[in-house]
């Protein structure tokens, strides 16, 4: 991938919009709404997701092992 795609900048607004997707398709899924396309758009933004959360650790993981330190 290109350093581009990687840049906080981008990686942040992505993952959330992934979250956001997979939270509304899972949604209509749980409300009933059954459809091929809609499984198939839930799964593909599923991994989508999983791809760009790692991304978002990877470039954020200075950051969240400062959560951890003991001060």
């Amino acid at each position: 991938m290109s350093g581009n795609l990687l840049r906080k900048l981008w990686i942040t607004p992505i993952t959330a919009a992934l979250f956001l997707a997979q939270a509304v398709t899972g949604l209509l899924m749980l409300a009933g709404v059954r459809s091929h396309d809609l499984g198939e758009a839930h799964e593909g933004i599923g991994i989508a997701f999983a791809i760009f959360g790692v991304l978002h650790l990877v470039k954020n993981w200075r950051a969240l092992g400062s959560y951890f330190k003991a001060k």
